[in-house]
Parts: structure tokens; C-alpha cells; sequence
């Protein structure tokens, strides 16, 4: 079978690993200024010496979102490609289980879950080195642990929506995390909503370098939102939203062809990239030039677009070879020895979906402070007239489908809100069909981590 080509780590990392490197890694790109200004250490920090100094720490801390941008971390592009064909954006080119719904223990989804739990350790490992260090000044470990909590929950989180109920670790204590279990989707959405906040205590509303290539309070906050939208609670997540949208930060809706550029307005959180010639990786990946060898946008996805959305004109690209095949353009850049985009993580456009998703949950539609409101702020960046709808259910729907424009191949928007509004069975059935199963809104726990925990129970349909 012909799969995607994934480069994986050259380490080997378990839920089990006793084992705390972090890679620092500095960025120097053609005209962006440096990511720190700080003596980085050459090698891999040990956790006797992270934290002994400012600097040292913060580089730590730096270290998380170098992983997070590098080539064959499951972050990103990779999550982004392949839950796009777990749902029904890109089409395979060729076999591949995660189009066909056809995941076993062993298959790819195996790397994401190491992956992820592999930062989320070296997140516990920086909170508890700033906890017990006496070095660090105190304000830097505000932020610093800050930091750490929105990254081990964003992934946690990531991590819940893949796989279900899931180990919620907050120790590199190896005893404790070779005997977990996965735990009820409440309480990890309980732990989630626990860092958030706490996190926000932590962090303030200035970035803490220049660009918002590091979390703020704002960051925090974005996430809770989605957390609080995911756990319907419908009035936390339009408090926490509304938040993010009057932010001292001063965020606002870019052009569309601006979105994704470097210190974008609309921008909450982005990451620099860490790889000389290249910008981001779904640029590379993603953008054709020749016929396609593993994915593409699905044909039908672009067909539901209004022909006059510039999200069509400007996000959706097309090659013309032995036929015509679309991809996701919203990333312009494929290699190039100047940086123009970051990757972005947060941005505003998901906050006005989110509080109008609340809104209307909450049966307020019309008017100020209705879902209207921000459910035309999104169409009228994308040059739709204002909304139609009328009734709550048909605001749920527009702002479904509107989702499904505007956060495409963004992370796996569109696959977690198929799952998360019940809708997947009614939409991929008939497309999937005769490999759909129900159970394939889950992806299989890897064998290996089930070889090693035996608490750990395997996921319905595998």
C-alpha cells in the first residue's frame, strides 16, 4: 500500500521513558530577528543544569515549540494532513489508512500519540524544575510555567480528541506513568480546564519576546475556549472568547491573503520556523507543482464553496496535469531562503466562531451581542452577504458549515467537529463506505503502549 512518507524522530520515546531531553534549537532566517537573545547551550539540557539560570531555563522552555515546528512531529502538518483524510477534506492518492478509516494498533497514528506525550513530558519536566529551582527568578517562572501548562494542555487536548479517554499526565514520575489509565473524558476535560486557568494567572497580556511566537494570556484563554466549547459549556466558552476578541493585545480580523503571514494582526499564536529554506511545512507539503503523490483536497469540499468566496479564490489552490487537483493554499510559501509566514497555532477568526456557536447554543441570535454578529464578521472577510438564518438551529448549521470553510485543514478542526456534534456517521458513511464503522471516530491506542500498561484498555472496533 502506498502511504505518507513521515521522517521520524532518530530517538524513541514511550509513555514509560524515564528519559528528559529538550531541544533548543536558534533561529537565524534571512531578515527575522533572533528568536532569543540569549546564550543557547550547544547540546541537549540536562535536567540537573536547566534550571540554574534564566537563560537556561527560558531556553528550555524554547525548546518546546523548536519540536513542535520540526520536520516529522506529529503537530502541525502532519495532524493536519492526517485528519484531514480521516474526514472528508483531502483524498488519498493511492492507499492509506487513515483516508480508508482503516487504522490498526500499528499504524501511523502509533507516532502521534509518542509524539505528543513526549512534550507533554518535557513540559511536567519544566514545571517541576521551576518548582524546585532557586535560581530562576520569579517572575520569569510565572511565565515560563505558564508557558508550559498551555502546551501540555493543548496537546492533552489533541490527545482526547484522537484517542479518547486518555492518560492525563502532570509527572515524569515513571512509576506513576507505567500504571496509568485513561481516564473519563470529564475529568481530563477537568485537568484541561484546571492548567488553563491556572495559566492565565500566570501569563500576561504581552508577549514575552517580540511577536507572538511564545504564549500569552490571551493563548490561554483561546484554548479554554475551545476547551469550554468541546465540554458545552456555552456561557464559559462566550466569556472566554469574548475575552480573547477585546484583548489588550489588540487582535483583529486579517485580509485573507494576510492571515498567515509573520506577526499576522489576526494571529494569537504562531511558531517560528526552525528549518533553513523553508517557511512552513504545510507550504512544502502541501503545494503542487506537479502531480500529486499523496493527497489532495477533495473535489467535493471544493465544490461546496459560494463561487464568490475569496477563501476559494485565495486558500484553495489548483494544478492542472492529467487533470485538475486542488490543494490547500492557504500557506503560500514552499521553500525559500526568506521567511514571509509563520505557523499559526491561534487566531481570531476561530474565536468569532466559537462565541457564535455559544451564542446561538444559548439561543442568542439576533442583535447585539447575538451570533449574527460574529457569524457575519466571519462571511464579510470572506465577501458573503450576512447570514440567512432565522432560526437557532438554522444559525447551528451556518455556522457548521462556515467552520468547515474557514478552519480547513487547520489542525483537524473539521474532523473533531464532526465527532464532536454527532455528525460523522451521517457524513462519512456514504463516503466512506464500506470502511466506515462507527468506532472510527476514535484512533487506535498503539499496541505498544498497551504492551507496556496494562491499564490501559484498547478503544472500541480494534
Amino acid at each position: 500500500m502506498k502511504r505518507i512518507q513521515i521522517k521520524k524522530p532518530p530517538f524513541k520515546w514511550s509513555i514509560s521513558s524515564a528519559f528528559f531531553s529538550l531541544i533548543v534549537l536558534t533561529v537565524l532566517h534571512g531578515s527575522c530577528n533572533k528568536f532569543l537573545d540569549i546564550d543557547v547551550p550547544q547540546t541537549q539540557l540536562s535536567s540537573a543544569s536547566v534550571f540554574l539560570t534564566n537563560n537556561n531555563a527560558t531556553a528550555a522552555t524554547v525548546g518546546l515549540y523548536a519540536k513542535m515546528m520540526s520536520y516529522g512531529n506529529a503537530f502541525g502538518q502532519n495532524a493536519t494532513t492526517f485528519m484531514g483524510l480521516s474526514a472528508d477534506e483531502l483524498i488519498s492518492i493511492g492507499e492509506n489508512d487513515f483516508y480508508n478509516n482503516q487504522l490498526t494498533p500499528t499504524s501511523a497514528s502509533e507516532f502521534m500519540w509518542r509524539d505528543y506525550y513526549q512534550l507533554i513530558y518535557n513540559c511536567n519536566a519544566i514545571i517541576e524544575g521551576l518548582d524546585q529551582s532557586e535560581k530562576v527568578s520569579a517572575a520569569l517562572k510565572k511565565q515560563l510555567k505558564g508557558e508550559a501548562l498551555v502546551v501540555r494542555s493543548l496537546f492533552h487536548f489533541y490527545l482526547l480528541n484522537m484517542f479518547g479517554n486518555i492518560p492525563y499526565l502532570s509527572t515524569t514520575d515513571y512509576n506513576h506513568n507505567n500504571q496509568v489509565s485513561g481516564m473519563p473524558t470529564a475529568q481530563v476535560f477537568e485537568h484541561l480546564i484546571i492548567d488553563l486557568n491556572e495559566a492565565k494567572t500566570l501569563l500576561t497580556d504581552a508577549y514575552p519576546t517580540a511577536g507572538k511566537v511564545r504564549p500569552n494570556k490571551a493563548t490561554a484563554q483561546a484554548i479554554l475556549a475551545r476547551v469550554y466549547l468541546y465540554h458545552q459549556d456555552w456561557e464559559l466558552a462566550e466569556r472566554e472568547a469574548t475575552e480573547v476578541l477585546n484583548s489588550p493585545a489588540g487582535y483583529d480580523l486579517s485580509d485573507v491573503n494576510e492571515v498567515f503571514l509573520a506577526n499576522s494582526k489576526e494571529a494569537i499564536w504562531q511558531l517560528m520556523p526552525v528549518e533553513p529554506g523553508y517557511n512552513t511545512w504545510e507550504g512544502f507539503n502541501f503545494i503542487l507543482k506537479a502531480e500529486p503523490g499523496t493527497q489532495a483536497l477533495n473535489e467535493l469540499f471544493v465544490a461546496a464553496f459560494d463561487p464568490t468566496d475569496k477563501r476559494l479564490a485565495n486558500w484553495v489552490g489548483k494544478y492542472t496535469g492529467t487533470r485538475d487537483w486542488y490543494f490547500p493554499f492557504k500557506y503560500k510559501v514552499a521553500t525559500s531562503g526568506s521567511i514571509t509566514e509563520f505557523y499559526t497555532v491561534l487566531r481570531l477568526g476561530e474565536q468569532y466562531l466559537i462565541r457564535a456557536e455559544a451564542r446561538a447554543r444559548l439561543s442568542k441570535l439576533i442583535g447585539p451581542g447575538g451570533a449574527a454578529s460574529d457569524l457575519n464578521r466571519i462571511r464579510l472577510r470572506a465577501g458573503l452577504n450576512d447570514t440567512e438564518a432565522i432560526t437557532k438551529e438554522d444559525f447551528l448549521m451556518a455556522i457548521a458549515q462556515e467552520r468547515r470553510f474557514e478552519l480547513f485543514c487547520e489542525q483537524g478542526h473539521r474532523w473533531f467537529d464532526l465527532k464532536r456534534t454527532n455528525s460523522a456517521d451521517a457524513v462519512l458513511a456514504p463516503l466512506k463506505a464500506p470502511n466506515w464503522q462507527p468506532t472510527d471516530v476514535l484512533y487506535p491506542i498503539p499496541k505498544s503502549e498497551l504492551q507496556k500498561n496494562r491499564n490501559l484498555t484498547q478503544n472500541p472496533g480494534y
